[in-house]
């Protein structure tokens, strides 16, 4: 029993980490396009998620990994919310933050951290 809650344990916090470089990372990409939304407070990033959206239609980006974007604030939310997501959740959110991270690095290249628009 103590194996499975520490393979729950880890799995929720390699979850948080990636959650974290996702919403960094994400954050940097609409502050890059002056796009970054208000928020309610510091811990929802649901806005962040229809931004993307946007801003991948206005410059004709690839908007699939915006779908991975939502898995993982979903993952979020349940923590947010003190809700325990599943071992099958946490898997799900930290397979969707790592393909969503490279999607973006791949879609918004030129957003990168202390790069600015010319």
């Amino acid at each position: 029993m103590g194996l499975v809650l520490l393979t729950h344990m880890d799995a929720k916090v390699i979850f948080l980490s990636e959650s974290a470089k996702v919403f960094g990372a994400t954050r940097n990409v609409l502050r890059f396009f002056g796009r970054e939304p208000v928020r309610r407070d510091n811990l929802d990033f649901s806005s962040f998620g229809d931004a993307m959206s946007s801003l991948c239609r206005e410059h004709r980006r690839d908007i699939t990994g915006v779908g991975d974007f939502w898995t993982v604030t979903g993952v979020f939310d349940a923590f947010r919310l003190l809700k325990a997501p599943s071992d099958e959740e946490l898997r799900n959110g930290i397979e969707s933050a790592r393909r969503y991270y490279c999607w973006l690095r791949e879609t918004f290249p030129d957003a990168r951290p202390g790069a600015s628009l010319n």
